[in-house]
């Protein structure tokens, strides 16, 4: 018999179809004429006829045609359909967490039919993306935060799989604060003098203002200002006694500012106070 196999073009990628398929043959004899025609999907052990509906999975059918005079053809078509798209998940990070510096993001990019392909990342709301390193299932991604100002980011997933269907987006709110606040102090006064502290956020509220008049071989008990982080600039005066009560003789005597932001990160500056 002459042998027809009638199958939709492929649809998705690699030779896979991402919509489910019909596959239908014809076949004629012009001497004796058709007997019986055919298909497997079990490698010939049952015969069912035409059409012969394919969903999800790699399929391998017979198609078979006999004449009545007992000449047969059979011929096999591989059939591999995945209309389910991947699995994305982002599980380097909880929802909101701070970072800085270089941050390896990281998670799973599953799919069960045709296999993961690749994925992408983006923190920029989805304007630009970038290709992760896809291992056995499993992706990842070297952030280079410091290169963006402090603030709140968005980063978004999705994946691909062999077949060309892509997954919903996956995204986490992250916080990145690589720069601390700004924080200046009058390098050197006298003792009867004022020193001006100054201290300005960057992008996060300042929670905490601390500056440290100690001496600098350490004889006496440091004397700590705990400072209202509500403004932006302070005037630092000192009574010339140390935290045990001693009254300090002459000589010059570090103090350090330290602001620190609601994330913990801190800036300092250092300045001196001198007593002749």
């Amino acid at each position: 018999p002459d042998l027809e196999v009638s199958l939709p073009p492929v649809d998705g990628r690699n030779g896979w179809y991402v919509s489910e398929v019909d596959l239908s043959a014809s076949a004629i004899d012009a001497i004796s004429g058709l007997s019986n025609l055919n298909g497997s999907i079990d490698d010939g052990a049952t015969w069912i006829s035409f059409p012969i509906h394919f969903t999800d999975g790699d399929h391998q059918a017979l198609i078979h045609a006999r004449d009545v005079a007992g000449n047969a053809v059979t011929v096999s078509r591989r059939i591999r359909v995945d209309t389910a798209s991947p699995d994305v998940q982002i599980t380097s990070h909880t929802n909101g967490a701070v970072v800085q510096g270089d941050v390896r993001l990281y998670g799973s990019l599953e799919d069960v039919t045709s296999g993961p392909e690749g994925g992408e990342v983006s923190v920029d709301s989805g304007v630009t993306w970038q290709p992760v390193l896809l291992v056995a299932g499993d992706w990842s991604l070297i952030w280079q935060s410091g290169e963006v100002p402090n603030g709140d980011y968005t980063v978004q997933m999705r994946g691909m799989d062999r077949a060309g269907n892509v997954s919903e987006v996956s995204s986490i709110s992250l916080t990145v604060d690589n720069a601390p606040p700004a924080v200046s102090i009058t390098e050197r006064w006298w003792i009867w003098e004022t020193g001006t502290l100054k201290v300005s956020a960057n992008h996060f509220p300042i929670a905490s203002i601390q500056v440290t008049i100690q001496d600098s071989q350490k004889r006496w008990k440091e004397v700590t200002l705990d400072i209202d982080p509500g403004r932006n600039s302070y005037l630092v005066k000192w009574d010339r006694r140390f935290g045990d009560g001693t009254v300090a003789p002459s000589g010059e005597y570090p103090v350090l500012a330290v602001a620190c932001d609601v994330n913990g990160l801190c800036g300092q500056d250092a300045g001196m106070i001198v007593i002749p």
